[in-house]
């Protein structure tokens, strides 16, 4: 589980990161740009956009692997995966 957690709330920071960027602020329900303007360090001023939208992808199988290893399956947590990665808001 700490494996998981640990890709899930980096997973979660990426996805925010990338939405400061290229998110629309009627949906996110937030002023976009605010990480930039405030210079802030994100994942993707370090990264840029595309590697960053890759770490996204890359830290979803690292979590859902975690899960694999858990001796029941757990369909709700692999669903939030998916959920984060492709969040909106």
């Amino acid at each position: 589980m700490d494996e998981f957690a640990t890709a899930l709330g980096l997973l979660f920071q990426v996805t925010d990161d990338i939405l400061d960027i290229i998110g629309d602020a009627s949906i996110i329900g937030k002023t976009t740009g605010k990480d930039k303007q405030a210079h802030k360090s994100t994942f993707v001023s370090l990264n840029g956009l595309e590697e960053t939208k890759k770490m996204a992808k890359k830290l979803c199988l690292q979590a859902k692997a975690a899960l694999n290893k858990l001796p029941k399956p757990a369909p709700l947590l692999q669903d939030l995966v998916d959920f984060i990665l492709k969040r909106e808001k």
